[in-house]
């Protein structure tokens, strides 16, 4: 399942993240 969201709520879910930055991969913090 792939989740987009703005709410970090939301967020805590996810296993892994990736963060874009204009519509590019930006660098992301560690998986919780």
């Amino acid at each position: 399942i792939i989740m987009v969201t703005h709410d970090p709520k939301a967020a805590e879910y996810a296993t892994h993240t990736i963060h874009l930055d204009k519509g590019e991969l930006a660098d992301a913090p560690a998986a919780h």
